[in-house]
């Protein structure tokens, strides 16, 4: 779960502040903050959590859950903007405590309707973005553990379809009218029609308040999936390019960095555009 928040200060000093966990490996960026010189009264806050419900049971008491409760409650002030994504470590975890495939459907299905309305809740004040479960690569990492069910693609997604098809039903039982309901699930400018003088798509407003499911997320990740069958089958696991970074194809479940760069600029744009104040013409 990321969350980033804007604020306007007047430092006196520009500070960044990093947390890590790590190991051998990987390197999590927990919290960051930042200030920019060409916009001084813009303050940057990062933070970053896990998302791993165990069993429906203990998403009562989940820090990050009880975090959603308070942002939704108004107990405390959302950040400006939220993104959060699960599904394969957490159908690995019931199948680590011996849940039956059924039982694992189950559990994610009561975790979704758990979250889905505070989430909505959420997106009336603050942009949520939702991102769809990567699907898996085909060559696993020695250095990830997981059980061969969490794998395939027939149950991620599962995982998506379940929670829009929740996600539906929260909204119909809401009485939310079915052009907001499309408005909120994809998102689109028409062409030809009068925007605000501001190009802002960060605040939510009357006609686009609501979650987003960022399903094009997944274009850019399935993208990568093939490119690393493609050189799978030349046989060239060995080249310059398959075990790198940038593609990552050794690592079954996580983005390379050239994913993640694609998916980073699609968010500065989100946020500059509101933050700059632009004109519906121009995007930067």
């Amino acid at each position: 779960m990321a969350q980033l928040t804007l604020q306007s200060c007047n430092p006196q000093n520009g500070t960044i502040q990093w947390h890590t966990v790590s190991d051998d490996v990987v390197a999590i960026k927990l919290v960051y903050e930042a200030f920019s010189p060409k916009e001084r009264n813009l303050h940057v806050n990062y933070s970053f959590s896990q998302f791993v419900v165990m069993s429906p049971a203990d998403a009562q008491i989940l820090p990050e859950l009880v975090q959603l409760r308070k942002w939704a409650s108004g107990d405390e002030k959302p950040p400006h903007l939220l993104i959060l994504g699960y599904g394969i470590w957490m159908f690995n975890s019931y199948f680590l405590h011996d849940y039956t495939v059924t039982e694992a459907l189950d559990a994610q299905r009561e975790i979704h309707q758990m979250v889905i309305p505070l989430l909505e809740q959420i997106s009336r004040k603050s942009r949520v973005l939702v991102l769809p479960v990567s699907r898996t690569k085909g060559v696993p990492s020695p250095k990830v553990s997981l059980t061969k069910g969490s794998f395939t693609d027939v149950l991620l997604d599962w995982n998506d379809m379940i929670f829009l098809h929740e996600l539906k039903i929260f909204r119909r039982n809401q009485g939310i009218l079915e052009s907001q309901k499309l408005t909120s699930l994809k998102p689109r400018i028409d062409i030809g029609k009068k925007l605000d003088s501001r190009n802002d798509r960060l605040s939510p407003s009357a006609d686009n308040s609501g979650l987003w499911f960022w399903d094009s997320s997944l274009l850019f990740q399935l993208a990568e999936r093939n490119d690393c069958e493609e050189i799978y089958r030349h046989m060239n696991i060995s080249g310059a390019i398959y075990p790198t970074p940038e593609l990552a194809c050794f690592d079954a479940i996580h983005s390379g960095r050239i994913v993640l760069r694609d998916l980073i600029t699609i968010l500065f744009n989100l946020l500059c555009n509101s933050v700059l104040g632009l004109s519906s013409e121009y995007c930067c």
